[in-house]
């Protein structure tokens, strides 16, 4: 419910995480930290039994629906542990009430996450006609999500990232057995991956100069990504999706249009694009 790539918590609102940081934070000092504490208290009394109750269900992903669909009554008190989080990570009064050092690191990571989280609200919201944001399980194999589909669909981006849905396959509890196993080993990379290079980052925020913080970040971020989809990608032994006979004979035209757009202008003609035959033997 938290990692799925196209039904998980985490997975498609990755700043929400920063949340979970500020309950981490509450028990640092007297203050807003002792309310955060409170909070954190009453939030875990009452979703921990919540969530106990929603994992047991044989359709815990809700059948065709949004991302965390069962979550979504947790997620507002949320807001709250956030804004600790940021203030923890922003000046001086957050030190003296958290006992935490202000980190630039820490705010550009806040940043990002809410940056791809944004985006990740635009492409399901806007893309694929409003369509990105819903789907079902599939029942003939890995269940990716719809915006991974429609990012690129040449490479496997679902093969790269983690999958929880069973498969309809043996009884019901050896389907969600082999789910969880599956999709906690494609997590791992991920949750490596992406720690090693936030605390990274929060150490370049702390030693490095201010001006180079964001592009070191995003490099930093670049190659994590890297690094977890290559690794999952050679676990899986995925290659690249086969072209089919539509894609062949649409390649020529419109590619070459969206390449060379003076061409269209000048009268000139653009440069020959190569047909079916070399695409297949180029390995397309």
């Amino acid at each position: 419910m938290f990692f799925d790539q196209g039904f998980g918590l985490l997975a498609t609102a990755p700043v929400l995480a920063v949340a979970f940081f500020g309950f981490a934070l509450a028990h640092r000092g007297p203050g807003e930290g002792g309310r955060t504490r409170r909070l954190a208290l009453e939030w875990l009394v009452v979703a921990l039994p919540y969530l106990l109750a929603v994992v047991t269900y044989p359709m815990w992903w809700a059948g065709s629906s949004g991302p965390a669909r069962f979550l979504v009554p947790l997620l507002l008190p949320l807001a709250i542990p956030a804004a600790a989080a940021w203030q923890a990570a922003s000046g001086a009064r957050a030190r003296e009430e958290t006992k935490v050092e202000p980190s630039r690191g820490a705010k550009v990571v806040m940043v990002a996450a809410l940056v791809v989280t944004g985006w990740l609200s635009a492409v399901m919201a806007g893309g694929g006609d409003g369509r990105l944001g819903y789907h079902a399980r599939n029942d003939a194999g890995l269940t990716g999500a719809p915006y991974l589909e429609w990012a690129n669909n040449i490479i496997d981006l679902p093969q790269a990232f983690p999958a929880f849905v069973p498969l309809p396959i043996g009884s019901p509890l050896q389907a969600r057995e082999a789910a969880a196993r599956t999709g906690f080993l494609a997590t791992l990379p991920w949750m490596l991956c992406l720690g090693a290079a936030v605390l990274l980052i929060i150490r370049i925020g702390r030693s490095g100069p201010a001006e180079a913080l964001v592009p070191a970040a995003a490099l930093t971020l670049a190659v994590a990504v890297m690094l977890a989809l290559s690794v999952l990608w050679g676990k899986h032994a995925a290659q690249t999706r086969p072209w089919t006979a539509p894609q062949k004979e649409r390649l020529p035209g419109e590619s070459v249009r969206a390449a060379f757009p003076l061409f269209q202008h000048e009268g000139r003609n653009p440069p020959p694009a190569p047909g079916p035959k070399a695409l297949e033997q180029r390995g397309y």
